[in-house]
């Protein structure tokens, strides 16, 4: 499957639109990016963190993929919306053309601004591995608005894809190549520390039980397939376990060499 290839955006450097997000009335900034990114602060004041997430993550981040919804983590999604509603929004159904998600479908609140024209999608955030700052009490720590890492975002992309049993790949094959394409993306792109995602040394920086792929995704080997194929899938499903069972190292892949498929996993 050909993925697109991204071109960083120029005139937003990742620090200035951090900034915009974080402090909204010290950067200036154009009327249409500035409301869409309004209701991160809207909530962040009323003591809910937040984190932005999907494609607008990977545009702060220097992509130039297409955003649609503006969808966003939180603690509880039904206690935003009512932070949301009481400032004028009003809950709407979900995207249809998210239907093949239920974890956007079923699992999120989806709400517009009267007569406005972006959605605002909440979704729970230990749905995707991401965790609110907490304080020593276990209180939610006030802060404003927050943009994940984007190595934090790859291992929760990572981890949803590895998350599918070999049984469902097929059947939900559009939601695995939809999440194959998000981690594509992050491959053309550099970190807030500057930090290359395609570097194999960027490893380090994500969860072991993720490195065998990523060593994966940035080699060049002959006859290479696509990561997102069946037999890839099941390799790196049974890769990932092992490598949690403490029965297998990930390390680099050398440029000549291969790394033979395993056969088909028999699945409890």
């Amino acid at each position: 499957m050909p993925f697109p290839r991204n071109n960083p955006r120029k005139p937003w450097s990742l620090l200035r639109r951090i900034l915009c997000i974080c402090f909204p009335s010290e950067v200036s900034r154009s009327s249409t990016e500035e409301d869409r990114y309004d209701v991160c602060n809207r909530l962040a004041e009323k003591g809910i963190p937040n984190g932005i997430w999907f494609e607008d993550l990977l545009v702060f981040y220097g992509s130039d993929t297409q955003v649609w919804d503006l969808n966003l983590l939180v603690r509880d999604p039904g206690e935003a919306a009512n932070v949301l509603v009481e400032a004028g929004y009003v809950e709407t159904s979900a995207d249809s053309q998210y239907d093949f998600m239920p974890e956007i479908v079923d699992r999120g609140v989806r709400l517009q601004r009267q007569h406005g024209t972006t959605g605002v999608v909440l979704l729970p955030a230990q749905d995707w591995d991401w965790e609110c700052e907490l304080e020593d009490d276990g209180t939610v720590r006030r802060r404003r608005s927050s943009l994940p890492p984007l190595h934090q975002f790859l291992d929760s992309m990572m981890g949803v894809w590895l998350h599918i049993s070999s049984r469902d790949y097929v059947e939900r094959l559009q939601f695995a190549l939809h999440i194959g394409c998000l981690i594509n993306y992050c491959y053309y792109l550099k970190d807030g520390d500057g930090d290359n995602v395609k570097d194999p040394a960027y490893a380090d920086k994500l969860k072991p039980e993720h490195r065998e792929l990523h060593y994966d995704i940035v080699a060049e080997y002959p006859r290479k397939e696509s990561f997102v194929t069946t037999s890839r899938h099941q390799y790196h499903i049974r890769r990932s376990r092992e490598i949690q069972d403490g029965t297998w190292t990930p390390q680099p892949y050398r440029k000549t060499g291969f790394r033979a498929s395993l056969t088909t996993l028999q699945e409890k």
